[in-house]
């Protein structure tokens, strides 16, 4: 029996080439080394592509998906929404990052934040006028790549059948509300710090019409584990960066 240690292991890769009578040998894990490289070619794409780039080289994807949410609107009329639920978890010693300072993180100018945090992230705009966060996004959900807004995303209020999760003191909620107002889903993330001090526990909820596709809910839920995963990675590493210093307040 091991002792309870973490090992650093070195994979090595045998790519065939055409016939495989060529071979090449790779002393770590190609897929690991292509992440860094892939965020980056994306933003570059992105950036020289502007906003505006972008939604005109998708507009008609967003024009599709702004029907199929009418449809499954009209599909769904009188019935309760469903949830989409996501769990994420940070060890992340206390004293260097709490989930107070993770969100102070994530209110901050980071450059790139909303953006690098998901490969579909293709537009992610964020702005703050009286203490209220504004997002304008478009994302995709499984099959359905769109345009929608966060008019007001903050404490509440919340919906009747939403979770009450007293043992989370931050929360946030906010309507997904289409390019016409239309409201198509809520959002309900809710974060606190674990009680042994040794990270933060984030539960995501995202309340879709009750005739969502089953990959439409599905893609919900791994883009939320994806996005808040990285965006806890980012805060940690702007911390012991030394781009980023928290206060850590006392709950």
């Amino acid at each position: 029996m091991l002792p309870h240690t973490v090992l650093t292991l070195i994979l090595v890769f045998l790519v065939c080439i055409s016939d495989c009578t060529a071979r090449i040998q790779v002393s770590s894990n190609p897929v690991a080394i292509e992440l860094p490289y892939s965020r980056r070619a994306l933003l570059l794409l992105k950036d020289r592509l502007t906003p505006n780039g972008v939604l005109q080289v998708l507009a008609n994807d967003i024009d599709n998906a702004d029907a199929a949410w009418q449809a499954i609107l009209a599909a769904s009329s009188g019935q309760t929404p469903i949830p989409a639920i996501s769990t994420v978890e940070a060890l992340i010693p206390s004293h260097i990052m709490n989930a107070s300072a993770f969100l102070t993180w994530f209110s901050s100018p980071a450059p790139h934040k909303l953006l690098q945090a998901h490969p579909e992230h293709y537009v992610e705009i964020e702005s703050v006028a009286n203490g209220i966060t504004s997002i304008n996004i478009v994302e995709e959900w499984g099959s359905l790549l769109f345009h929608y807004s966060i008019p007001n995303y903050g404490p509440g209020p919340k919906k009747p059948y939403m979770a009450t999760l007293k043992d989370y003191p931050y929360q946030a909620v906010g309507k997904v509300t289409l390019r016409d107002g239309t409201v198509i889903a809520n959002i309900h993330n809710s974060l606190r710090d674990k009680e042994d001090g040794t990270g933060i526990e984030a539960v995501l909820y995202g309340w879709l019409p009750s005739a969502a596709p089953t990959d439409v809910i599905q893609g919900l839920r791994n883009h939320q584990s994806i996005e808040f995963s990285n965006w806890l990675q980012f805060a940690y590493n702007d911390t012991i960066g030394g781009d980023y210093f928290p206060v850590i307040p006392k709950l």
